[in-house]
């Protein structure tokens, strides 16, 4: 077939937040020998959380955050490479958000944000014989907005996601009973925000860029028996995900794995 296309959909009802549809539609079409234009275009929903419904600061008048979500791309393979490419974009409406009040309970969960993100994805795979190296690369770009004391309000949507994010992974089979792998990705900075009670306010602040690092490595004692060696952080990195907590810093783990 030169080309095809996929087309699918779902209803759901609820008495709280009522009816949604969504659907997905994927045409293709194939340019050359191994190569592959694509298209997708989706449409999603997210229900309220009971804690968002239910809490002192719930609204049961919520309704479910709205998103739809548009991808095209181009994938091709040639001998031992493989190569995709992707660019999406994301809108989000009616995002839930909690927004503070000047009475109790001080706050309330409301549909105020709307959120748009739009990135490219790249991999390529390169596999010869019992070696394969891949490599991954995400760009990132995206704004929020809400209406905050009667202002439209707009800055970044990237919380805690970095603008960069990249990662190359080597396999290596030494032979039919030994294997070994090395994996290294790196985050770039990201921004996060926090609730300081000195001024009761909302503040920004930045997460430094890190490299994860791990290295792998298998070895078949018999059929039944393998002995596997992992070490994580290898560089002694001090990665922070979320503000206030400190990442998993350089550990080995040694495992022995059994099949009856």
């Amino acid at each position: 077939d030169l080309w095809g296309m996929e087309i699918g959909g779902r209803f759901n009802q609820h008495s709280m937040y009522g009816n949604n549809f969504t659907y997905h539609v994927n045409p293709y079409l194939y340019v050359r020998q191994q190569g592959k234009l694509f298209a997708n275009y989706y449409s999603s929903f997210k229900a309220p959380s009971l804690y968002q419904l239910y809490s002192p600061y719930g609204n049961q008048d919520l309704n479910a955050e709205r998103g739809q979500t548009f991808e095209i791309g181009y994938e091709q393979r040639i001998g031992q490479f493989y190569t995709r490419l992707v660019g999406f974009q994301q809108n989000v409406q009616e995002g839930i958000v909690f927004q503070s009040m000047d009475v109790e309970p001080y706050g309330r969960y409301e549909n105020i944000s709307k959120q748009k993100t739009k990135g490219l994805e790249f991999e390529t795979r390169y596999v010869w014989k019992g070696f394969c190296a891949e490599v991954g690369y995400t760009y990132l770009d995206g704004n929020m907005q809400q209406r905050l004391n009667g202002k439209d309000t707009t800055y970044s949507s990237l919380i805690r996601r970095p603008r960069h994010q990249g990662s190359l992974r080597l396999n290596q089979t030494i032979s039919k009973k030994w294997s070994s792998s090395f994996y290294v990705q790196y985050v770039g900075n990201r921004k996060d925000y926090y609730y300081d009670d000195a001024s009761f306010q909302t503040k920004e602040v930045a997460l430094s860029s890190y490299l994860w690092t791990e290295i792998q490595t298998s070895y078949a004692l018999s059929s039944q028996w393998r002995i596997q060696l992992l070490w994580k952080n290898v560089l002694n990195q001090v990665p922070q995900e979320l503000y206030g907590y400190s990442g998993q810093p350089t550990n080995l783990q040694v495992s022995l794995l059994g099949r009856f």
